[in-house]
């Protein structure tokens, strides 16, 4: 499944610091992007 909406939500969210966010890695060294976009 597909988590556009997932992705759409958490920009708004962090809209003020969108640059730093966008390129912050997890505990497992992926960004928030491509686990948003990610299909299983």
């Amino acid at each position: 499944m597909k988590r556009e909406d997932v992705l759409f939500l958490y920009l708004i969210d962090n809209d003020a610091d969108l640059a730093q966010r966008v390129n912050e890695l997890d505990d497992h060294g992926e960004l928030a992007l491509e686990l948003a976009l990610k299909t299983k």
